[in-house]
């Protein structure tokens, strides 16, 4: 696929996503999001699985949706309340009718950042002032978020 084919492929996807993308030195998203969703929010939820290679039994996260659709999001995996392994990643985020769209830009692992261009989408469920509520499409988990106040650091 030629680069403008690609180009022209990518903000298909982004009108389609609500967001306009101009191609500048950078790549800026400009997205309409609902003011809804604006803000920090906590969740957290205990499971057995493994992550990078290391075991866990909880997973705890902290996500920031901003007013210019680009999101950051402190993801911590515990195992007996120890932090095993801490991610953080940012990227753009949008909403289509029911359905919340998150795609990654960039993450730090182990203190390394890297490229991504994973995109999530979860089913939204419920939405208030001070709870979300949404399951992930792929993996079908229901995750519960409260709003905390800017700034909040995982426990």
């Amino acid at each position: 696929m030629s680069g403008v084919k690609r180009m022209n492929s990518a903000i298909r996807a982004f009108m389609r996503g609500g967001c306009v993308l101009l191609m500048l030195n950078v790549t800026v998203a400009f997205c309409e999001v609902p003011s809804a969703f604006i803000g920090s929010w906590y969740g957290e939820y205990k499971e057995d699985g493994t992550y990078g290679g290391k075991p866990y039994d909880s997973f705890r996260g902290a996500i920031t949706y901003g007013t210019d659709g680009r999101f950051e999001m402190d993801q911590r995996f515990y195992l007996e309340d120890r932090s095993q392994l801490q991610t953080i990643t940012r990227g753009a985020w949008g909403v289509d009718g029911q359905l919340l769209w998150l795609e990654c830009g960039t993450m730090v692992v182990r203190g390394n950042e890297y490229k991504c261009s994973e995109r999530q989408e979860y089913s939204i469920r419920e939405t208030s002032a001070d709870k979300l509520i949404y399951s992930n499409n792929k993996s079908k988990r229901v995750h519960e978020a409260v709003r905390v106040p800017q700034g909040f650091k995982l426990p």
